[in-house]
């Protein structure tokens, strides 16, 4: 959804505990990552210890790797406590551009 409401260009963070479940969608992701040529970066707080749900989660995380490499956008799996300290790090990079214009007359 970010994706079709975001303009073109545009860098979005995704903030995740869960793995990746719809699989099936990522050619049509893929293809509006190409559309748009937003960046897409995704933070993961899914470090999940029963061995089954790990075997998931990595596998998951594995669709949210390509897609950020497609889009040339970050995954990276951070513990829930730090991701304060990571918005700040978000908040400084994400700055407005100044713009100058130029009348000729």
């Amino acid at each position: 959804l970010a994706l079709t409401n975001t303009p073109p260009l545009s860098h979005i963070y995704v903030f995740t505990d869960a793995p990746a479940k719809d699989h099936e969608l990522k050619d049509s992701i893929q293809a509006l990552i190409e559309q748009t040529k937003c960046k897409v970066s995704f933070l993961l707080t899914n470090a999940i210890s029963r061995r089954k749900r790990d075997v998931n989660a990595r596998f998951g995380n594995q669709l949210y790797r390509v897609l950020a490499r497609v889009s040339g956008g970050l995954a990276v799996v951070i513990q829930r406590a730090l991701i304060s300290s990571l918005t700040f790090i978000i908040e400084d990079s994400a700055t407005t551009a100044l713009v100058m214009l130029a009348f000729l007359s």
